[in-house]
């Protein structure tokens, strides 16, 4: 029997996780090192190139999900375009 058989199987690591990851990291940081990003922002380009990637997903993300501010904005959009459509806004000319 192989190794492999006897050990716990891993999870799949997410294709460019860790390019990805080391950008996040480095955008985060305190200590903001500009070249240092870009240089990551260009490894994590090269694997996205190379591994055909044409999205990535936050694990446990089944739709995509709204920033609470965002939400706020669209909902406030919303009412307005509401308001607009029932008359409730006039222009001025």
């Amino acid at each position: 029997m192989s190794e492999a058989a006897n050990s716990p199987q891993q999870p799949p690591q997410p294709v460019c996780g860790i390019e990805a990851v080391e950008l996040l990291n480095c955008v985060a940081s305190p200590q903001y090192e500009q070249d240092r990003c870009a240089s990551l922002l260009d490894s994590l380009r090269k694997c996205i190139l190379s591994k055909n990637v044409k999205k990535f997903t936050l694990a446990g993300e089944g739709q995509p999900q709204t920033h609470p501010k965002a939400a706020k904005e669209m909902d406030l959009n919303s009412k307005m375009l509401t308001s607009v459509l029932n008359g409730g806004v006039r222009i001025q000319e």
